[in-house]
């Protein structure tokens, strides 16, 4: 799987739609105003898109409490919640070079 920028594939559609029309916003062609008919179509597929985040420093917050409820061999807190840190950050970016592809 590939992640592209919502943003940019709409700022592409956008130059595309306007490479349809003269300076007077009149068409050069009904085939141009066919081209850009279709366009306004993948621009508002792209629009019904759910685009889903990830707070990664919440994830992180969220496994230090989970770990911290786990007997470690060291008693050292703030130790400890930097290591988890580290971790999570390590396989995140792990996980997102997997889905695409690298």
């Amino acid at each position: 799987m590939e992640l592209i920028d919502k943003a940019a594939v709409k700022a592409e559609i956008g130059k595309l739609q306007l490479c349809t029309m003269d300076e007077h916003m009149n068409f050069y062609s009904p085939e141009a105003q066919g081209e850009y008919n279709a366009l306004c179509k993948l621009d508002s597929f792209i629009n019904s898109l759910e685009v889903k985040e990830v707070d990664l420093e919440k994830e992180i917050q969220d496994h230090i409490k989970e770990c911290l409820d786990v007997k470690f061999p060291t008693t050292d807190v703030e130790l400890i919640k930097k290591d988890v840190a580290y971790t999570a950050k390590i396989f995140f970016e792990l996980g997102l070079k997997a889905q695409k592809g690298e």
